[in-house]
């Protein structure tokens, strides 16, 4: 059996690239250039989670998991107003890395970047994973 080539992991790793930022794009395009609508934020769920001010926000849906992970990134101590958004409290605050990792990357939580910071933690760990596939599947034929 050869050993893993930089090629067999690179390679994947751009047409993974290539599909995600297209992808992106036409979700963009649909979001008016909003990243706030990847967050996927719920007029029933809007008054409890708070989306920033100009949020894509869909009408007649309590929304879905991203409006809570935003909470979480804006707040990840878990403050009071975590505590309120959050039903059941303890499933949804168990998933704390990710919304820590969008806290970090967004400079500490901020609006304007927080949906963004999520948006590229997404994609940083769907090309992890993307390299860990192909990296298994060429050491396993």
């Amino acid at each position: 059996m050869q050993g893993l080539r930089r090629h067999d992991v690179v390679g994947p790793l751009i047409v993974a690239l290539a599909v995600y930022f297209g992808a992106i794009g036409v979700q963009l395009e649909r979001y008016d250039g909003d990243p706030t609508g990847f967050v996927q934020f719920g007029s029933a769920a809007a008054a409890s989670v708070q989306p920033p001010a100009g949020a894509h926000i869909l009408a007649g849906s309590i929304g879905y998991d991203g409006q809570f992970y935003y909470v979480l990134a804006l707040s990840p101590e878990i403050d009071s107003h975590v505590r309120t958004v959050f039903e059941p409290f303890e499933y949804r605050a168990q998933r704390i890395a990710y919304p820590a990792l969008a806290w970090l990357l967004s400079a500490g939580g901020d609006e304007g970047r927080l949906p963004w910071a999520l948006l590229a933690v997404n994609v940083v760990f769907a090309l992890v994973a993307t390299a860990a596939a192909a990296a298994w599947l060429r050491a396993h034929g």
